[in-house]
Parts: C-alpha cells; sequence; structure tokens
C-alpha cells in the first residue's frame, strides 16, 4: 500500500500515511457534493455560485451572495467586470503544469478579479471558495487554514529559511491583503516536484468508492483538500 500511495510532504513537512488523511477528507465530503457538482456557466458569476460554497461552511448569507453579484456586474478602473475577467484565465490551465520560469498565467487578472468581487462580508477565503469551482485546475480554495499555513511559510522564507522559488522577494511583508497570487505560487511551488506522487494519490482515492474521486479530478483539489485535513487534525 505505500508503494501506491505515496506520502506527500508540504513545504518540508512530512505527512504520514497521507493517503488515510485525504480519505477521510473525501469520506466527510464525497467528491458528487461539491467538486463534482456540474456548473453549467464556467465564464459567470452567478448567486447560485456563492450558494452552493455553504456545503464548504463559508456561512455566507444570500444578502451578502446579491451584494457580490451586484458589484460582479459593474466595470471595475479598468473596464471589465467580474465575468469579463473570469474568460481571461482559461478553464483548462492547470498549475502543476505552468512553469516559475515560463508563465501562461496572467496573476495581475487573477488579483483584479479577487478584488473586483470584494465587499463588506465577502471576503478572500469566501471568494475562493467561489473561484475554486470555476477554476478548479488553477484557483485553490484557499482557506482560512490554508490561507494562515501559507502567510506562515511565506514569513519562514522572508526570514531567510526553507526553499523559497525564485519570484519570491523581500517585499513579502508589504504584500497587499486579499492579494491571492502569491499563495497560489507558493502552492505550485510544492506541488510540481511531487506532481508523479499527487498523480499516484488521486489513483489510490479513486480506487476507494466512498470518496468518489475520479481519475480526471484536479491535482491541485487533491492536494490542497489533503493539507487542510492534516492541518485540521494537527498533523503537519
Amino acid at each position: 500500500m505505500s508503494e501506491e500511495c505515496p506520502d506527500l510532504t508540504f513545504f518540508g513537512r512530512n505527512l504520514l500515511k497521507t493517503i488515510n488523511v485525504a480519505k477521510d477528507k473525501f469520506h466527510d465530503c464525497p467528491w458528487p457534493h461539491f467538486d463534482g457538482v456540474p456548473d453549467a456557466y464556467p465564464d459567470r458569476i452567478l448567486v447560485c455560485d456563492f450558494s452552493i460554497t455553504h456545503v464548504m461552511n463559508s456561512g455566507i448569507s444570500m444578502q451578502d451572495a446579491w451584494a457580490a453579484i451586484e458589484k460582479s456586474n459593474i466595470k471595475d478602473d479598468k473596464g471589465g467586470d467580474a465575468s469579463d475577467l473570469l474568460k481571461l484565465i482559461p478553464s483548462d490551465l492547470r498549475l502543476e503544469e505552468t512553469s516559475e520560469s515560463y508563465e501562461k498565467i496572467n496573476w495581475e487578472v487573477i488579483d483584479r478579479l479577487f478584488r473586483h468581487l470584494r465587499i463588506k462580508n465577502v471576503g478572500f477565503s469566501r471568494i475562493a471558495k467561489m473561484l475554486s469551482r470555476k477554476r478548479p485546475f488553477l484557483i485553490p480554495m484557499l482557506d482560512s487554514w490554508i490561507y494562515e499555513f501559507l502567510d506562515g511559510i511565506g514569513k519562514e522564507w522572508y526570514l531567510g529559511r526553507g526553499n523559497p522559488p525564485t519570484w519570491f522577494n523581500a517585499e513579502w511583508l508589504a504584500w497587499e491583503i486579499g492579494k491571492a497570487s502569491p499563495y497560489i505560487r507558493m502552492i505550485r511551488h510544492d506541488m510540481i516536484p511531487q506532481k508523479e506522487k499527487l498523480e499516484r494519490l488521486r489513483k489510490c482515492l479513486n480506487s476507494d468508492a466512498l470518496t468518489e474521486v475520479p481519475l480526471e479530478a484536479s491535482l491541485l483539489r487533491i492536494y490542497e483538500a489533503t493539507l487542510w485535513q492534516a492541518l485540521i487534525k494537527g498533523l503537519i
């Protein structure tokens, strides 16, 4: 079993029996209950997109969801509304297939989209939960557990510890609050060396009928969901 289902590391922190942790996550919320819900409008942001995040405990109210949608339809200072910006982000682009040396992603567009959707009571985590269904191969859910963990890693890098990527710089402490792109790029930096392991882990999850994880599931989601489960259980 250990050969077929490898253990992952998260920024140098070993997660023993990774498969058990990942199974626990997807037993609690099997794939079809959130990740596998079909999205008929991947290039439009609708109020139902916020509604479904209740499954992942976003706690957003319908009043706040409607307010976010109303703001999303307003043009930003560069002339695009939220759906315009979403269309500029390829739906088939996978985070692990991009490169730090040759970017295929317009990070400015992603950060503009997060800024554009932000209103009172609809912040970073709630926006990320919604957008993670729109672009599941590229945008992680960035739950507060994940955000705080990555923030801690960033501070370690800032202090000269660990193995920061080439794009990371000493401006870490001045990064804009709520800016998503640095955290997504941090995840990529940790995912890419483990791509083969993540693919094997996905096969292991697929073979467990209770998870209902399909073979075409996003490696990003496998990575992030496992990390989240490990964090809430205090395993790393």
